[in-house]
């Protein structure tokens, strides 16, 4: 099995080293801090950059976005302090890969149920240069890309079923794979395989499929 990354390029990779600037007016300024906002500090800092448009910018904003890799970055390296060594997801941390750094509220739902990981063993079918993707097996897990965690079940899947989580997640997962290599046909690609499409509870963290 190998892993891929999926999803684990910073939302503020673009403004990273850039001096925070005072917001005056430039409203067209303000629209590129607006994705950095949705984590980590989220509405107040959003709610601070609003009060220095209408208040004539008295004061200087700090950077948003450096704050937010910050929060990630010290996060991302606490996780990967507490997995085993041969960890996927403990590797790619080591390897300087990170999560996006944009928290989804599905995100906090996943955490309601102790579930850190959702994983979607996909099925993808080629014909006439149409693909589709089949969900075979959905599994939550407790734990980020461990070979003794069996899943979680009883009563706690009812639960995560019942309240529209796994839907969401579906949703979720099928967006992105649709846009990803899979959905794009290769010379060489087989007709039809499957793959494990992974989601986390944590956007500090990168997101890895498992190609078998």
């Amino acid at each position: 099995m190998i892993p891929s990354t999926a999803h684990s390029t910073s939302a503020c990779s673009g403004l990273a080293g850039e001096r925070a600037s005072l917001l005056c007016g430039r409203a067209a300024q303000t629209q590129r801090w607006i994705p950095c906002v949705r984590s980590a500090t989220g509405r107040i800092m959003l709610a601070l950059v609003i009060l220095a448009l209408a208040f004539g910018c008295p004061l200087q904003v700090a950077s948003i976005c450096d704050d937010v890799k910050s929060d990630c970055e010290l996060r991302a390296l606490q996780v990967a302090g507490t997995l085993e060594d041969g960890n996927f997801l403990r590797h790619a941390i080591e390897q300087g890969q990170r999560g996006d750094c944009i928290h989804q509220e599905w995100m906090d739902d996943m955490r309601r149920y102790g579930v850190r990981q959702a994983s979607f063993l996909i099925e993808y079918s080629w014909r006439h240069e149409v693909v589709t993707f089949k969900i075979k097996k959905i599994t939550f897990l407790s734990s980020y890309y461990s070979h003794y965690d069996k899943g979680i079940g009883g009563e706690v899947l009812k639960q995560i079923r019942k309240s529209g989580l796994e839907a969401v997640l579906v949703t979720v997962v099928l967006e992105r794979v649709k846009k990803s290599a899979f959905a794009t046909r290769h010379k060489d690609q087989v007709l039809r395989d499957k793959f494990e499409a992974n989601v986390l509870d944590d956007e500090a963290l990168p997101v890895l499929d498992i190609i078998f």
